[in-house]
């Protein structure tokens, strides 16, 4: 029996979509003028380009005299970039005619350009008391609210712009990214579909929906998605980071191969992201090709140090390669960003329970169950670390909680029993209590180790050694059924297999406190007790101290 599996934080690195969906609305404000600006329109033809270019320097000569002159010009410096000079124009534009909505929301635009958001969201809101059916003004606020993360006005003012303009496609992906950020991904997926009825080319929306199918774990249609997008702009997909995202769906489906082809990919086309290099760690941990997870971890870490989970999953692979120095100092990083992770404080305790520091050990478990009071796995774990410092009530009571908390598990209810069997013990009791534990998992070689102890208490001797050399034939390298072995060879008078059992059981990790049990050898067989029990307590630090009788 050993320590409970570390859990792990494997799985879709946390941002990763995130950033996509970033990629894929960034900053989807429309252009001034523009009756609907489809965020996946390319850069236009040389004709067009031209044209743009001719109308931008047709503006820029005219010296204004009028509002509509302000606007024009202002729109120009605007395409520029010339952010201030666009600003005087606007300025000058509503000073001229104050009750124009379009000045107020060009000038808003403008402002959100240059990051003044209380300005942009106070233009913005002058614009719609101008007009109520200004419906770029509504998108373009809802939008500015979506990237403020204030969601639920931000839903307020798409589903006015959708209301106004049913066909608007931009205001129907806003509005699916503000569902995708507060977590309904069905309805953003309901969103992103209205968007492609319209345009079914949107490549934003396609992404988006994509990685909505991810976060719901539909990774087939994801693929589908991102699949889609690569046929339609191969180069656009990559832009916007489609390989990363199919990577990331691949690597949930297992399929591991596809998942490293696409991140290798993506690391080609991004080297600077750290979330790729973490994605690709976590699929080479899944391989247990964990050296490479670490390079992987060590790259995304150099990227950005702020990646607690990262550290954590680095720990993670440290202590699979069982390098448990290297894994506490990873997950002591972990901590120093995330001190509240009980996962990790429980995990850092397993490595400290492998280097055999136990103390450090039950220190760490206990800080993850004043987190997670109902953390069965730290109960478990500071359960084992008891038994290591002689601690047999501690550890019964922790093993007995475990048990409380999940009837299912028949490691910690068998544990409990045999903590107790150490103490004073009402026998009859005890083979109730152990015929419930056979009884959570029949198949379970603990549910044959606890028949063969009811075996054992009724001195149906025979019967019990029948049990456990059928529980040998399930896990023969465990320490229960070696050291219960070892008592009922002893109870048979087949000293040497005793021996042999008993010595067994400590060399597959027996914990030496639960020895105990052999004081009730003390009068079935005082004869071996005195030669070989006696000894075999001595020289692990054991009591000689016969615990009082059981009561039958």
């Amino acid at each position: 029996m050993s320590l409970k599996e570390i859990i792990s934080h494997l799985g879709p690195v946390a941002g990763l979509a995130t950033v996509a969906a970033g990629a894929a609305g960034a900053s989807t404000f429309a252009y001034i003028h523009n009756r609907r600006a489809k965020s996946n329109v390319m850069p236009g033809t040389s004709t067009a380009q031209l044209e743009q270019e001719n109308e931008i320097n047709q503006a820029l000569k005219k010296q204004p005299k009028t509002a509509a002159d302000y606007g024009k010009r202002g729109n120009a410096y605007y395409r520029l970039h010339e952010y201030d000079k666009a600003l005087q124009d606007f300025d000058s534009m509503i000073r001229l005619n104050p009750e124009d909505p379009a000045a107020y929301y060009q000038r808003a635009i403008t402002y959100a350009a240059r990051q003044e958001f209380n300005d942009a969201f106070h233009d913005l809101d002058q614009a719609i008391a101008l007009d109520a059916s200004y419906v770029q003004a509504y998108y373009n606020r809802g939008e500015l609210r979506r990237l403020h993360r204030d969601y639920r006005q931000a839903l307020e003012d798409l589903d006015h712009a959708l209301e106004l303009d049913p066909g608007y496609a931009i205001a129907c992906y806003s509005r699916g990214l503000t569902h995708y950020a507060l977590g309904d991904y069905s309805q953003a997926i309901s969103d992103f579909d209205r968007a492609l009825a319209i345009d079914p080319n949107y490549i934003q929306a396609l992404i988006a929906r994509g990685l909505s199918y991810s976060a719901r774990k539909d990774y087939a249609r994801a693929i589908q998605d991102f699949e889609q997008v690569l046929a339609i702009d191969p180069q656009r997909a990559e832009i916007c980071g489609v390989h990363a995202g199919r990577g990331q769906a691949y690597a949930a489906l297992k399929q591991h191969e596809q998942a490293i082809q696409d991140l290798d990919r993506a690391l080609v086309l991004n080297p600077e992201n750290a979330l790729i290099y973490a994605s690709r760690g976590n699929v080479y941990f899944e391989l247990k090709d964990y050296a490479r997870a670490i390079q992987d971890f060590d790259c995304a870490l150099a990227l950005d140090a702020g990646m607690g989970n990262i550290y954590y999953n680095r720990g993670f692979a440290y202590y699979c390669l069982k390098d448990y120095q290297s894994a506490i100092a990873s997950f002591d990083r972990a901590l120093a960003l995330n001190p509240d992770d009980a996962q990790a404080y429980n995990n850092r305790g397993v490595a400290h329970f492998d280097l055999k520091d136990y103390a450090r050990a039950t220190q760490d478990f206990d800080v993850a169950l004043a987190l997670h009071p109902n953390d069965t796995s730290a109960y478990y774990n500071r359960a084992i670390a008891h038994l290591w410092q002689n601690h047999i009530e501690r550890a019964r009571d922790d093993f007995a909680r475990t048990w409380e908390l999940d009837e299912s598990d028949i490691e910690a209810g068998w544990m409990a029993a045999w903590c107790s069997m150490c103490q004073d013990f009402d026998q009859a009791a005890m083979i109730e209590r152990l015929e419930i534990v056979s009884a959570t998992a029949p198949e379970h070689y603990l549910a044959l180790a606890s028949k063969a102890v009811v075996f054992y208490l009724r001195k149906r001797y025979s019967k019990a050694l029948a049990e456990l050399d059928q529980a040998f034939t399930l896990e023969p390298d465990e320490w229960d059924a070696c050291f219960w072995k070892g008592m009922t060879c002893a109870a048979l008078n087949q000293d040497n297999e005793a021996v042999a059992a008993l010595d067994q059981a400590l060399a597959n990790g027996l914990p030496p406190v639960l020895l105990a049990p052999l004081h009730w050898l003390e009068h079935l067989r005082p004869d071996f007790y005195r030669r070989h029990v006696i000894p075999l307590l001595v020289r692990n630090d054991q009591p000689l101290i016969q615990p009082r009788e059981m009561i039958s």
